[in-house]
């Protein structure tokens, strides 16, 4: 059976197509080549297709009837990739990856993000990758969807067609590496945002106090006891969210992300959440208070950081029995409903943030 009999696609997943004129039953072998392991195997006939259902970077051996007719290589090759979430946090986490895989594997990829603008003009992103936006087009040879997907028959986080580890056991950086076949190490290119001058002349303290879900947040009364702690220590106090936090004596700032970055970019300290403003704090070169009890270490970035935290709870967001319901803003797996609840993040307390910050570095 010749090539020409033989059609092969790697768009979505590997898919196996043959032609009408090849009668007779053909065994279809979808292979990884890194372990030799057999991922799929169908008998199909003349004019039809079987696929594999696997979306995650794998070196593909695709072979009929025992022998190889193909096998994957993206050298020179055109490439998609696209970042399903629309939130800040994953956006700045997941995009610098793209570039690596162009590195390693010497193909030219095209980028589509949320937000492509915060990272244009960047020169490292430049020299290796193309951003274009979800009316992309052309055909690759190749695309890959990064993003965390749940399993809704059994609401767990384990889609082994979609992520080869369930996505909230691990760093998200790494999402976008085990999605792309690439090795973990934390990166960070910076973010085409904060360009503005300083906002505020005096010494000033940026705020964060609002994140997408109720065990992420820290008590409102301690942002406020916080805010007079910094007040008292002479630092003007910039509260960085979408709404009104109405914090007496504090300057508010709301509005449009190139305007709150340039306030981080010039803060003498930053104090946040584990949410999307704490990555962009970081993206800038920043360094971060982190206020995140709900989190094991090492799942958000780990540089120019200090993250305060106990060991008060289970590190729900990380633990490999429950599942993060989004439509439950009281989402607490072992204490909802009881005094106790978002025990993890209300147990921090004022003195315990003031303790952490290094203030010789401040001042």
């Amino acid at each position: 059976m010749s090539l020409n009999e033989i059609n092969i696609s790697y768009i979505d997943a590997p898919k196996v197509s043959i032609g009408i004129e090849n009668e007779g039953k053909h065994l279809i072998e979808f292979i990884d080549s890194d372990n030799n392991q057999i991922i799929h195997s169908s008998t199909i006939r003349n004019g039809m297709w079987t696929s594999c259902n696997r979306e995650w970077f794998t070196n593909w051996i695709i072979k009929v009837n025992g022998e190889i007719v193909d096998k994957f290589d993206l050298e020179g090759k055109e490439v998609y990739i696209k970042l399903e979430s629309k939130a800040l946090g994953d956006t700045i986490a997941w995009t610098p990856y793209a570039v690596e895989f162009a590195k390693k594997y010497k193909c030219k990829v095209s980028l589509t993000t949320h937000h492509n603008e915060w990272f244009e003009g960047i020169p490292y992103y430049e020299n290796y990758i193309k951003f274009v936006d979800f009316s992309y087009r052309k055909k690759p040879y190749v695309n890959y969807n990064i993003g965390w997907f749940k399993n809704l028959d059994e609401n767990t986080w384990d889609r082994n067609d979609m992520n080869p580890t369930p996505v909230n056991l691990i760093p998200l950086q790494q999402t976008a590496t085990d999605i792309l076949g690439l090795d973990y190490k934390e990166l960070n290119y910076g973010i085409n945002l904060g360009k503005g001058k300083r906002p505020i002349y005096e010494k000033y303290v940026v705020f964060g106090p609002q994140a997408t879900a109720g065990c992420k947040e820290w008590d409102i009364n301690k942002w406020k006891e916080l805010s007079i702690k910094f007040i008292e220590k002479g630092y003007k106090v910039v509260i960085c969210s979408l709404g009104s936090y109405n914090i007496p004596n504090t300057i508010e700032c709301n509005g449009e992300i190139d305007v709150t970055a340039t306030h981080l970019k010039h803060a003498d300290v930053f104090v946040g959440l584990g949410s999307g403003l704490s990555w962009l704090n970081w993206a800038l070169g920043k360094h971060t208070y982190m206020i995140n009890g709900f989190a094991k270490e090492g799942h958000e970035f780990t540089s120019n950081l200090t993250k305060i935290t106990n060991d008060k709870c289970i590190k729900c967001w990380n633990d490999p029995v429950h599942v993060f319901d989004p439509g439950d803003w009281n989402w607490c797996p072992v204490y909802k409903g009881t005094k106790l609840q978002h025990t993890c993040q209300q147990s921090i307390t004022v003195d315990q943030v003031l303790k952490n910050i290094e203030w010789e570095k401040v001042q």
